[in-house]
């Protein structure tokens, strides 16, 4: 009854373990679909910034073209009206004019330059966060591969030291069998609470087989003393039968 009760207990360590697991699994899940969800929230904002200042840039060149267009007008408007008297001023004017227009073109194309290598820095920088996380996905990814490798490799070493302690059990005095079986399983206990086993199920199973072993020879066991019984008491019919016949004769 105690081995079986440390089994159960054993077992039911053992499912606590696979929910906290997958309670662990599930948590690291949330995490990175969060960042994932805040990546994207910040991209799309910062395409919305961009587009919202081209939008701005494209007001501010119509305005500043209508605003050219107005003082050309202007200047045309003076010219015809002083025509005669200012050709010179009209003159240096229209150089001046043609220079600021060069100019404003000249920065123009500067801005454009520089929008546009802001704009391939950006995406450099979305490559190389996407380069980063998918490294870190595949490191992830290698670190549970080899963890599920190692509590593997445990389960093995816990199951062999079970079958080892049971094979001791049916070898040994049947006391100090059970003194070393239960030591066995404390020691055992202990090993799986430091590991966190991601393959409970086949432990089970393989624990489920050596209860069905136990129980057998304990069959065995009690099927020898019935027997024993038997032949005892059979030994008992024949002996009073040879004291009853004796009598008889005498």
């Amino acid at each position: 009854m105690e081995q079986h009760a440390v089994i159960e207990h054993h077992a039911t360590m053992e499912q606590h373990a696979v929910i906290e697991h997958h309670d662990v699994i599930e948590h690291h899940a949330l995490i990175e679909q969060h960042a994932v969800t805040e990546q994207h929230a910040l991209t799309e904002q910062h395409a919305l910034t961009e587009q919202h200042s081209l939008k701005e840039q494209h007001a501010l060149t119509e305005q500043h073209a209508l605003i050219e267009q107005h003082v050309v007008m202007e200047q045309h408007a003076v010219i015809e009206h002083h025509a005669f008297h200012h050709a010179l001023i009209q003159k240096h004017a229209v150089i001046e004019h043609h220079a600021f227009i060069e100019q404003h073109a000249l920065a123009e194309q500067h801005a454009l330059i520089e929008q546009q290598a802001i704009i391939e820095h950006h995406t450099l920088i979305k490559q190389h966060a996407a380069t980063e996380q998918q490294a870190l996905t595949e490191q992830h990814a290698v670190m549970e591969h080899h963890a599920t490798m190692e509590q593997h490799a445990v389960i093995e070493h816990h199951a062999t030291m079970e079958q080892h302690a049971v094979i001791e059990h049916h070898a040994s005095n049947e006391h100090h069998a059970l003194i070393d079986y239960h030591a066995l399983k404390e020691h055992a206990v202990i090993e799986h609470h430091a590991v966190i086993c991601q393959q409970a199920l086949q432990e089970q199973h393989a624990l489920t087989e050596q209860h069905a072993v136990i129980e057998h020879h304990a069959l065995i066991e009690q099927h020898a003393v019935i027997e024993q019984h038997a032949v005892t008491e059979q030994h008992a019919v024949i002996e009073q039968h040879a004291f009853i016949e004796h009598h008889a004769l005498t």
